[in-house]
């Protein structure tokens, strides 16, 4: 958030009033480490969630704090449990794990219209970094790789959002020597989750 982050935020909506001191404040995080958590605990949260954020379990924990009278701030109940419990182990060198995306999609014309529309913002994505790295500006490339890096997590495309974190990553620590190679292994496993999601939708 541009004036503030998430932890200021939880405390600042519990000192309101008495009413604010019990609404469930469910924190939605990337950084799933014990310090992290507990600074979410502290600030007044209630639960952690940490993404890629899974339907069913954010569901589970909105259900959960809904139906509770009276939540008591810092309890902590982790009603995510990081999603590991759901999880299947991806084959290996695959781009993407479509048996989980479907889980969590639940209708396969869903997810190939999600993963065709995913792909065409990549595409123009990609044309973009290549554009910002002609002018030196790592700062939209950082932008764009954060932007992939979500969208292929939540679609399963676990290596390309893996390699999308490193371009981000280097991005961030302005190590310009590195940002065309990592832009190139980008748009490598971009082209490999083309190919795959082409065979493997078209069997359908």
């Amino acid at each position: 958030m541009p004036k503030m982050d998430g932890y200021e935020a939880a405390k600042k909506i519990r000192s309101l009033n008495d009413y604010y001191k019990y609404v469930p404040i469910i924190a939605l995080t990337a950084h799933a480490g014990t310090k992290a958590r507990e600074a979410c605990y502290q600030s007044g949260m209630n639960d952690v969630i940490t993404k890629p954020i899974r339907r069913n379990i954010l569901l589970a924990a909105i259900n959960m704090w809904s139906n509770t009278a009276n939540p008591k701030r810092n309890e902590k109940n982790d009603a995510s449990d990081d999603g590991a419990g759901i999880r299947k182990q991806m084959i290996k060198d695959d781009p993407m794990n479509v048996d989980i995306a479907l889980e969590e999609f639940e209708d396969i014309n869903i997810l190939l219209r999600i993963v065709s529309q995913f792909q065409v913002t990549v595409s123009k994505q990609i044309q973009s970094m290549e554009d910002a790295l002609k002018k030196g500006k790592t700062d939209l490339i950082q932008k764009e790789a954060h932007a992939i890096k979500g969208g292929a997590s939540t679609l399963e495309a676990l290596p390309l959002s893996k390699t999308a974190k490193a371009l981000e990553d280097v991005c961030k620590k302005n190590e310009a020597e590195n940002v065309g190679v990592l832009l190139n292994e980008l748009k490598h496993e971009f082209k490999r989750l083309q190919a795959y999601s082409e065979k493997i939708f078209s069997d359908e």
